[in-house]
């Protein structure tokens, strides 16, 4: 049996009509305006309306990443595993500096997140300040995911944590055929299991085992409408 079948959960529909959705086409090429307190974003910020609190904490985890292994990150997925090692770098530094945990865990789950959503044609679904309840969201599937959760796993090596669950969620039709794929799948390294690059694999995976499956249903899109239960 594969070792990724419990990343897999059913969807559940969030929540009313507060939730704000913030839809990018991936192939926008527009830079966003900076305001006076917040960095200047990269050229590298190719968005167009992705939320400005994502930018600027996108913007924290390239500069810390950049200061720790001397890289700047492009957003590929081929950066992941330099933020896996920057994790890993980090990781015996925050049992004495608990305190910065949350900015590194905040900076590096945007960062995947951005990684995640300009790979599946997705967006963000920012309910409100609380990192713990933003998602990415694919247009191309009903998948989404929370980043913020998968990085608390990578960086707490999936030891228990205070964090967001990082399991993929689906509408439940579909969970069963995930996991499935999933399951067909080699076993994962205990030590590579939790990383941020193995995840998006899982992603990857999922994505185009959905897609494969609708066939010529697979022009269908999502938008954020459809994640997101309309008050009555």
């Amino acid at each position: 049996m594969g070792f990724f079948w419990f990343w897999v959960v059913g969807f559940d529909v969030l929540g009313p009509a507060d939730y704000i959705a913030f839809v990018q086409d991936s192939d926008g090429d527009s830079e966003p305006e900076a305001n006076g307190s917040a960095p200047t974003p990269d050229p590298v910020f190719d968005t167009d309306e992705v939320p400005y609190a994502i930018l600027e904490l996108v913007a924290a985890c390239v500069r810390f990443v950049k200061d720790t292994v001397g890289i700047d990150l492009d957003f590929s997925s081929d950066t992941l595993p330099l933020v896996d090692h920057y994790l890993a770098t980090v990781r015996a530094d925050l049992d004495e500096r608990h305190e910065a945990a949350p900015l590194i865990l905040r900076s590096v789950g945007a960062y995947f997140g951005e990684v995640v959503r300009r790979h599946i044609e997705g967006f963000w679904i920012v309910p409100n300040e609380d990192a713990h309840l933003w998602r990415v969201c694919s247009s191309r599937a009903f998948l989404s995911v929370n980043p913020l959760g998968a990085a608390y796993d990578a960086l707490y090596d999936g030891k228990e944590h205070d964090g967001p669950p990082s399991a993929l969620h689906l509408d439940k039709p579909d969970e069963q055929f995930v996991n499935a794929r999933l399951e067909a799948l080699p076993d994962v390294n205990e030590a590579d299991y939790h990383r941020l690059s193995v995840r998006f694999e899982v992603i990857e995976i999922a994505i185009g085992a959905l897609r494969d499956r609708d066939g010529a249903d697979g022009e269908v899109t999502f938008e954020a409408d459809d994640y997101i239960e309309p008050s009555n």
